[in-house]
């Protein structure tokens, strides 16, 4: 008698999709909770869960973060909301990339040196990132 395997690629592929589409609801809800300012600035919430979703599932869930932040971008009705949007998978896929780069990959925070490189990374460059796309997706407007 020969049993199936527990792990197969079709269950692994149904898990990162099931994964990315919570992911994708997520990040919908906090970009759409999120308060609005001028221009549709909004990163406390939506760059936090982009960047938590994109550490724990990997830069390929970036669609996710689009995805999601466009659907709230429409449901807000906003005017730039492509812009906005790719403003959002940006503040989140780039400093996903640079800790990636940097071998940054535990979660733990078990030494001083992560913690610092961590916050080095999501406090400086992600808000670098969106101040300056923000900037440059409502210049055409001023």
């Amino acid at each position: 008698m020969t049993t199936a395997p527990l792990v197969t690629p079709a269950r692994i592929r149904a898990r990162f999709v099931a994964r990315l589409a919570v992911f994708t609801a997520v990040q919908f809800l906090a970009v759409w909770l999120n308060p609005t300012f001028k221009y549709g600035f909004r990163v406390p919430i939506a760059t936090g869960t982009g960047l938590a979703g994109l550490l724990f599932l990997g830069p390929g869930a970036w669609p996710a973060v689009l995805v999601g932040a466009t659907l709230a971008n429409l449901a807000n009705h906003q005017t730039f909301w492509l812009g906005l949007s790719v403003v959002v998978t940006l503040e989140a896929l780039v400093p996903t990339l640079i800790l990636r780069w940097l071998r940054w990959n535990d979660a733990g925070f078990e030494h001083l040196g992560d913690v610092v490189r961590f916050i080095a990374v999501a406090a400086v460059v992600g808000p670098l990132v969106s101040v300056t796309g923000v900037f440059l997706v409502a210049l055409p407007s001023m």
